[in-house]
This record gives structure tokens, sequence and C-alpha cells, in this order.
């Protein structure tokens, strides 16, 4: 059954996170809310749609989300003293289930492993800084971005989630027209892919993500960039430059992505493979 509240009945505590995410209540229980005038501004609610629109094209599962038409004004006070604004907020239901920990024992309760290879994937095709990146020695770890969910799972098992894509494309900087520049496209640099990941991925788990992100062509664009609301104020050149660069690094990530992880050792020689895949 779709999940499509249309209405937010009260807000609730707000996060200490880049875009503000707000506990709130719709007609259709508890959600949490990214609002127009967030912090992050209306660039992170445009790649948080997008980047989830990606995961699932991916055959990633995400977080159950929609936008919402919020009509009242400063509904929340964030912690610089700015306040939300009206207009489309991206809301996502509240799960049954806890952030990752960052433990690799927790990943032996995780039912659906190889769903750790998409991450890695996606990561890298969307320049997804925001879960893990290694740059010059220093570490970037976000474990809260990968959710493991109760939902559809066996007692005492979890589901792995994708979820918070804000930092997509250029790591929380202004996201303009050069985003498809040669540099963005050509980019060699992995990213999602934590060390505790070892032995949960396969090389075979992670060419089958990369072998259906090789077919990405220009006709998906056109369902990831559909209906982004106009009040977000994000421009057709922007939209335009967005969709040439998920064609661009799809077909290079696609090509690349296993080479690169294996000449750094990813890959266990002792991995299970029939666990993986």
């Amino acid at each position: 059954m779709e999940w499509k509240p249309t209405r937010i009945r009260w807000v609730n505590d707000t996060l200490a996170t880049s875009t503000g995410a707000t506990r709130v209540e719709t007609e259709l229980g508890p959600a949490y809310a990214k609002f127009v005038g967030n912090p992050g501004g209306s660039q992170a609610l445009f790649c948080e749609l997008v980047g989830t629109r990606a995961a699932t094209w991916l055959e990633l599962p995400t977080l159950q989300y929609f936008l919402v038409d919020v009509t009242e004004p400063e509904l929340v006070t964030y912690a610089d003293g700015t306040k939300s604004e009206a207009g489309p907020a991206f809301i996502t239901r509240l799960e049954d289930g806890t952030p990752w920990g960052g433990s690799a024992d927790e990943l032996r309760y995780v039912e659906n492993i190889e769903v750790l290879a998409g991450l890695i994937v996606l990561d890298t095709w969307l320049l997804n800084c925001d879960r893990y990146r290694l740059r010059d020695g220093r570490e970037r770890r976000n474990v809260r971005n990968l959710f493991l969910t109760a939902r559809d799972a066996q007692k005492g098992k979890f589901r792995v989630l994708a979820m918070d894509h804000t930092h997509c494309f250029t790591c929380g900087r202004e996201l303009t027209g050069r985003i498809s520049n040669l540099d963005n496209i050509r980019s060699t640099q992995v990213l999602g892919d934590f060390p505790e990941f070892c032995g949960y991925v396969s090389q075979k788990g992670v060419s089958r993500f990369a072998e259906r992100l090789s077919r990405f062509g220009k006709p998906a664009t056109e369902t990831l960039l559909a209906s982004i609301p106009k009040s977000w104020g994000i421009s057709a050149e922007v939209c335009s430059s967005v969709g040439e660069f998920l064609v661009q690094l799809a077909g290079f990530v696609g090509e690349n992505v296993v080479r690169q992880l294996s000449d750094r050792g990813y890959f266990e020689p002792e991995l299970d493979f029939g666990r993986n895949d």
C-alpha cells in the first residue's frame, strides 16, 4: 500500500542535522520532515529527492517518502534562528528500526546484505560524501545514514535502507551547471565503502549493481528529474546539467567501480559468495 500523506497535523522535535529534520505527525502517522527554509536550503531537498529516486532506480530499498505541500510558514525554528517556510516538504515515514551503530558484527543480522554492494555503487555514482569517504587518509563517517529496519524482516533480523542523500553531487557546496564538467564525470573516488563492509560485499555483488548502472540512459533521467517543485528554485540549467552528469558518470562508474575496489584489495579472498549474492 502506497504511503501518501497530505498534511502535517503537528510538529515535534527537530534534530541537529544539516537540514533540521523534524519529527512530525501526519494523518497517516508519524514521520520526519525536511522543510523549505531548512538550514541546508532547497538544494538539499532537490538532492534528497533525486538521490532517493536514483536509489530506487538502482533497485535499492529506501525509506517511504512523499512530498507534502505545507501552507503554514514558521512551523519550525532551527538552531541558527531561521524558520521553516511554506512549500513542498520532503517527508519520510517513521520506521521501526535503528541507525547502524558502525560495527561489522551488527551486519551479521542483516537479511538483505547484498544492498551494501549497491550502496557503494550508488554513492560513487552520485558523489555522495555523506555516508563514507576516505580522502588523503582522513575518514568522513556518517553511520546514521545506513538505517536498519525491522519492517518485513524476520524476528531478530533487520533490513538495510538507503537514507539521506542531501549531500549528493557537491557534498553540500552550491549546485551549479558546472556539475557536468569532466573532472566530476571522470572521478576516480569510490564512496560509501565502509571498511566494515569487507567480508559482506563480494565482487559479484558489486558487478551486478554496476551492470545495471551501465544501462542508465537519458530516458531514466526524466523519471529522476520529473516534477521538481518550482518553488525550490532549482534552475532548468542545473536540472539539465544534473541529468547529463547522471548519464555520463553512470557509464564511467559502471565500467570502473569493480576494478577500482579490486585494485585496493577490497574483496577478501575467503569471502562467502553464496551468502552475499
